[in-house]
């Protein structure tokens, strides 16, 4: 099973949720998210910024990002990526995956037990977005998302 990285960001947070990184799923292939990280990049300052990683049945209009593969051997990713999203993609009711606030102050990291990974159905165009959103905070975040396929 081959193992990748993908590194997104939001520009300029905002009060409503917005997604910094997106992965869809691949040419018939499930992904799964084993493992992210998110931070800022601007000035800290005691804010806070909500978190969310939920699905999706249609893909956030994005800047396109090319997943890089953990193990130079390994093949090209099937699984697209996308960040700094212009226009939100379908988010589907009620499937946060995660909901969490972290002080911009803080980087905050989350690693999957094992058999606890966040899977991405192999049904076109679905996904899963990590969003972000701040009360006050209104500069970069930044989030990277390990994933095997």
């Amino acid at each position: 099973m081959a193992r990748y990285a993908a590194t997104g960001l939001e520009n300029i947070v905002t009060t409503a949720l917005t997604t910094a990184l997106h992965l869809t799923r691949g040419a018939s292939r499930r992904a799964r998210i084993y493992d992210f990280i998110m931070g800022t990049s601007g000035t800290p300052s005691d804010n806070v910024l909500r978190w969310v990683l939920q699905r999706f049945t249609v893909a956030p209009t994005s800047t396109a990002v090319t997943p890089t593969a953990l193990d130079p051997g390994d093949p090209a990713s099937v699984t697209t990526a996308g960040e700094n999203a212009t226009v939100e993609g379908t988010q589907t009711a009620a499937t946060e995956l995660f909901d969490m606030g972290v002080n911009s102050r803080a980087t905050m990291r989350w690693v999957a037990a094992p058999g606890g990974e966040l899977v991405i159905p192999d049904t076109a165009a679905n996904g899963i977005a990590a969003r972000v959103s701040s009360p006050a905070y209104v500069l970069q975040a930044d989030v990277t998302l390990h994933f095997d396929e």
